[in-house]
């Protein structure tokens, strides 16, 4: 279908430096896409969703002039509301809900020209941090396809890791863009709360915890796509400062001698995989041959029990409330069946939570988040694993099993110990995929910036990208 043969050899602002010396055409490049996700995506089953019609249609509008215009992407199906279709969520429940207008990020990444090629699967809701739901089925990890790629923006990751598209948005509530991206072996930044406005639905998601940015094959184009898509908009409840430069313009400024903290004692007091504690490491030392000082933070100082039971009620109560709306929405009660086993369990611990404790559980997190604020401000960045461990068995968290709310904070106090900080802070934080395992598999660094540091974060990143490059490495199984 395509005469773009060399499409995934290029990152997405390769793809529009082509387009603008006239090698190709927009058609050719979707064209491009759209084949490889019909040979790639079969056995991963990244994209739920095709939009080819709809991308080949826009192919034929003038391009603005924008570092990703003619880029194809994907959106994770959740959140990114495209006017005319679906937003499934990984939910039967919501297959016949059609987005009645564009979320505000959506808007911008058609304004800058970006061309969504379809949606990108994930757990039911967003909530697991394995990509495997009843509704669509497992994405499955193109390094070994028995391995969960991450969640919950899994879809994302695998298509990004796969060369379906060199771009994938994604959404981040406790890590749900860093933890597949490091998985599967790609850039992936969540940035700093509310930097991307969550209108016209939503002023904020889950207490200011949720992010939305993407899942990237190079530093640069995660760097361009905020650029296009950062900034308050009307009715916003707030929004940070508004960056000197644009971030594309700092990928590649140097860094400067920076103060990194490197932890790696879990909060939770769990131990962690000894081949992930040797790759942090290995990162820390090329840091110091770069001219970083590592300073040892140690364990974050917060009580991680009294943080998840806080955050379980918070988050819970907003997945209650989001079926309890999606309820009104198709006229009629939600029945046992419509849901996932782990979901029904949610919704079951959520109808025991009273508004005092709710917002009780809320403002403990925020003081929790205050608390951790400041032990990152010690150091100029804070370097953690991303995940404690390497990528477990499809199956291991299963929705359908009976008491896999419970199985899901268990596997998440070993395999991701870190990523919530930058949440519950409000802080922007990447996972930078530099590392391997001896397994073969990659190990994504972990990167927790200064509250409003995007900058900051991409000159660094920028940084190891040259100076210890990843794009030549290619998964098992679609690229």
């Amino acid at each position: 279908m395509s005469g773009f043969k060399e499409y995934e050899n290029y990152d997405g602002i390769g793809i529009n430096q082509l387009l603008k010396r006239g090698e190709i055409s927009q058609h050719e490049v979707v064209a491009a896409a759209i084949s490889k996700i019909e040979a790639s995506n079969p056995p991963l089953n990244a994209v739920i969703n095709q939009m080819f019609d709809l991308a080949l249609k826009q192919a034929g509008r003038p391009m603005p002039d924008s570092p990703l215009a003619g880029v194809p992407m994907l959106l994770k199906d959740e959140r990114a509301d495209y006017k005319g279709v679906v937003t499934g969520n990984g939910c039967k429940l919501y297959d016949h809900v059609v987005a009645r207008q564009d979320a505000h990020i959506v808007k911008r990444y058609k304004a800058a020209g970006l061309i969504v090629v379809g949606k990108a699967n994930l757990p039911e809701l967003g909530i697991s941090v394995s990509t495997e739901s009843v509704r669509h089925g497992p994405a499955r990890n193109p390094w070994n396809t028995d391995l969960t790629a991450g969640g919950s923006s899994g879809g994302s990751a695998v298509a990004v890791a796969a060369r379906m598209v060199p771009i994938a948005h994604g959404t981040d509530a406790g890590g749900s863009i860093r933890i597949p991206a490091s998985f599967c072996g790609a850039f992936g930044l969540k940035p700093t709360r509310a930097r991307i406005s969550s209108g016209p639905i939503h002023g904020e998601a889950w207490g200011g915890m949720t992010n939305e940015h993407a899942i990237t094959r190079s530093v640069r184009d995660s760097a361009a796509l905020l650029d296009a898509s950062a900034g308050q908009a009307t009715g916003d409840p707030y929004f940070p400062k508004a960056p000197d430069n644009s971030f594309l313009s700092e990928v590649e400024r140097d860094p400067g001698r920076l103060r990194i903290g490197l932890s790696l004692t879990a909060p939770s007091g769990e131990v962690l995989d000894a081949g992930i504690v040797a790759a942090t490491q290995r990162t820390a030392t090329l840091l110091e041959s770069l001219g970083h000082e590592i300073i040892s933070l140690g364990r974050p100082p917060f009580d991680k029990k009294a943080f998840d039971d806080a955050f379980r009620i918070v988050g819970g109560s907003y997945i209650a409330s989001s079926l309890r709306a999606i309820e009104k929405e198709n006229g009629q009660s939600l029945l046992r069946d419509d849901i996932e086993q782990m979901t029904w369990e949610i919704l079951e611990e959520a109808a025991s939570v009273d508004g005092v404790s709710f917002i009780n559980a809320r403002e403990f997190m925020h003081g929790i988040g205050r608390q951790l604020a400041g032990w990152c401000d010690q150091v100029d960045v804070v370097l953690t694993p991303t995940v404690g461990c390497e990528p477990f068995p499809l199956g291991l968290l299963d929705p359908r099993r009976k008491d896999m709310f419970e199985k899901l904070w268990e596997v998440m106090r070993t395999m991701n110990p870190f990523c919530m900080i930058a949440n519950v802070t409000g802080r922007p934080a990447m996972s930078v995929p530099i590392e391997m395992s001896l397994a073969g598999m990659p190990i994504g660094m972990h990167f927790i910036g200064p509250y409003a540091g995007e900058a900051l974060l991409f000159r660094l990143a920028g940084q190891l990208e040259r100076a210890a490059p990843w794009d030549h490495r290619r998964p098992l199984v679609g690229a």
